[in-house]
C-alpha cells in the first residue's frame, strides 16, 4: 500500500518539476507604443515583425567567427526590438528607419541608455523567403552580413 501511495504522489508531483520550454518575449514586457504611436514599416517589410534565431555571420575581409551575447533578436511593433539569451533580456531599444523604398529598407537598432554594452547597430535589411532574414552593413573589409531565421 506504501508503494503505491508513493508511485501515485511521484506522479502527481512530476507534472509540476516539468521544465518550459516557452521561449521569453519581449512583448510581454514593453508597451507597443514605447516609441511610436503607429506602425513604421510600410507593407514590404512588415515581415520583419517575430523573433529571429541568430545562425552566423559572413565578412570576407576577416576569418573570424562572432558569437554575440545574444541568440535571438525579436522585433515588435510598433519600432521595438530586443536581444535575447540565455533566456534573458540582453538588450531593449528602438528601431529607427533610416530609408524605407521600394529598393532598400535600411535600419538602426538604438538600444535603451540601461544597455549601454550594446552599440547602435545600422543595417540593411534583405528577406529571403518567409523564413530568412540578412543584416548588411559595409565596412572596412568588405560586407558584413548577419544570418537569422526565424524562430516563431
Amino acid at each position: 500500500m506504501k508503494k503505491i501511495i508513493l508511485l501515485f504522489l511521484g506522479f502527481a508531483i512530476l507534472p509540476g518539476c516539468e521544465k518550459s520550454n516557452e521561449m521569453l518575449s519581449i512583448s510581454n514586457f514593453v508597451v507597443k507604443t514605447r516609441y511610436y504611436d503607429n506602425e513604421i514599416f510600410n507593407e514590404l517589410n512588415q515581415e520583419i515583425y517575430g523573433k529571429w534565431q541568430y545562425i552566423y555571420f559572413t565578412n570576407p575581409g576577416h576569418n573570424i567567427d562572432i558569437k554575440p551575447f545574444y541568440e535571438y533578436l525579436e522585433i515588435v511593433k510598433f519600432g521595438i526590438f530586443g536581444l535575447i539569451g540565455d533566456n534573458k533580456i540582453r538588450a531593449i531599444g528602438k528601431v529607427i528607419l533610416s530609408k524605407q523604398d521600394n529598393i532598400e529598407t535600411i535600419i538602426q537598432l538604438v538600444p535603451d541608455a540601461e544597455y549601454s554594452n550594446y552599440d547602435i547597430m545600422t543595417k540593411k535589411v534583405q528577406f529571403k523567403g518567409n523564413d530568412t532574414l540578412l543584416l548588411s552593413d559595409t565596412y572596412v573589409g568588405g560586407l558584413t552580413v548577419l544570418y537569422y531565421v526565424r524562430a516563431n
